[in-house]
C-alpha cells in the first residue's frame, strides 16, 4: 500500500509547506454551491491538513477538528464538497466515476442514492 500524502507535503503556489488553515485563511477554497456548513467550518482555524489515502487517489480527505460528523471532501482543494449532501448528485460523472473506484465503502453506504434525484432522496425528511 502507497503511504498517505498531505497537503503540507505540497509546494502550493511556490509557498512550500503552507498549513491548511493558512491556505483557508487566504480565501483560497470554496463550497460546492455555497454549502453553509462548509462555508462556516471554512471561517474557523481547527482544520487539520487534507490528505490523502494513497498517494495515487485523487480524493483529499479534510477534517475540520472543531465539530463531529461533516465528512469534507476535494477533487482539486479549491471546490470542497460535503458527502452527506453532496453524493452523488452533485459530482460530475468523472468525478463519481474517481469517487466511487477509490471509496467503495462509501459507494455501499449510499447505494440507495445511486438511482434517485436528491429532491427525491430528501423530501421525506
Amino acid at each position: 500500500m502507497e503511504d498517505k500524502i498531505e497537503f503540507r507535503d505540497l509546494d502550493i503556489n511556490n509557498e512550500n509547506k503552507i498549513w491548511w488553515a493558512d491556505y483557508v485563511k487566504m480565501g483560497k477554497i470554496h463550497a460546492y454551491g455555497g454549502d453553509a456548513l462548509i462555508e462556516r467550518c471554512l471561517k474557523n482555524d481547527d482544520w487539520a491538513d487534507p490528505y490523502k489515502e494513497r498517494k495515487s487517489d485523487k480524493i483529499w480527505w479534510l477534517d475540520d477538528l472543531s465539530r463531529r460528523g461533516p465528512i469534507f471532501f476535494s477533487f482539486d482543494l479549491f471546490m470542497v464538497y460535503n458527502i452527506w449532501s453532496d453524493y452523488p448528485w452533485s459530482l460530475t460523472p468523472e468525478q463519481k466515476a474517481i469517487f466511487d473506484k477509490e471509496n467503495p465503502f462509501w459507494v455501499d453506504y449510499f447505494k440507495e442514492r445511486q438511482n434517485v434525484s436528491k429532491e427525491d432522496y430528501f423530501k421525506d425528511e
